[in-house]
């Protein structure tokens, strides 16, 4: 039997492009993201990845 292993990932949140502001002012960010890599010799499994280019 193969060994798995795994690796956690935090993207940050995005700004949102909208004109809509916080209360404070500043701009509305979007959740971030976790991903967890899990993978053993041959193969691998990525889950929930990143939405966009710039997180990943």
């Amino acid at each position: 039997m193969t060994e798995l292993a795994y690796e956690t990932m935090v993207h940050e949140g995005l700004p949102r492009q909208r004109e809509q502001r916080l209360p404070d002012g500043s701009a509305i960010v979007s959740s971030p993201v976790t991903s967890t890599l899990i993978y053993g010799a041959h193969d691998a499994v990525l889950v929930d990845p990143p939405f966009t280019r710039d997180q990943v």
